[in-house]
């Protein structure tokens, strides 16, 4: 890892709650993060050494609650950004239904993810009692 002209390598790092050990965001402009909360580590991989430093993702993520498939997060600028709400609950994604969705269901479909090859998707939600269809493009997150 390299900070500022110093370079560090092979070094644990350890943050208390309280305590003032802040990096700026435009120090980990050049990384990819990956936190692992159930270890908890955190692991920075050098952009330039990632090989794909890019990925193109439809920009949300989803939550299993109450046997159906919500809308959890939703990455700004991307084509989700514009259409979904947090807690949409998706009922249909291209030609499959996810209405009626068991826990074990929703395991398998967040394992094997709901890409279709291509770069849009369409996506049908219920919110507040209605329900919207939209296309989402494929939009490149790094």
């Amino acid at each position: 890892m390299k900070i500022g002209n110093h370079t560090v390598n092979n070094i644990h790092a350890r943050v208390k709650s309280g305590a003032g050990n802040n990096l700026g965001l435009a120090f980990f402009k050049n990384y990819r993060v990956i936190l692992n909360w159930n270890k908890k580590k955190l692991r920075l991989i050098e952009i330039t050494k990632a090989g794909n430093d890019s990925y193109k993702n439809y920009g949300f993520s989803t939550l299993f609650e109450n046997e159906g498939i919500y809308v959890n997060r939703i990455v700004e600028m991307s084509s989700a950004s514009q259409f979904l709400k947090q807690e949409d609950k998706i009922v249909r994604i291209d030609d499959t239904s996810y209405a009626n969705i068991t826990e074990e269901d929703y395991c398998g479909f967040y394992r094997d993810g709901y890409d279709n090859g291509t770069d849009t998707v369409s996506i049908t939600v219920t919110r507040e009692g209605k329900e919207f269809t939209f296309q989402l493009i494929k939009t490149e997150l790094l």
